[in-house]
């Protein structure tokens, strides 16, 4: 499980998805779940597979 925090907020992924790192330039992929976007063009995406699971907690303590 990995936990990402933004101010006192929480996102959470748990096993089964998958992150890929997309330098500046790169396209995204037809097919994702999440895109997280930097100010540099590079993203973050997310992939889910069957059994993952990805939360996002406003206001909840650090795991």
């Amino acid at each position: 499980m990995i936990e990402i925090r933004i101010k006192d907020a929480s996102l959470v992924f748990t096993n089964g998805v998958n992150l890929r790192y997309l330098a500046p330039g790169n396209k995204l992929p037809h097919t994702y779940q999440l895109p997280i976007g930097f100010e540099n063009e590079s993203y973050l995406v997310f992939f889910v597979r069957m059994y993952g699971g990805s939360y996002y907690c406003p206001e909840c303590q650090p795991l």
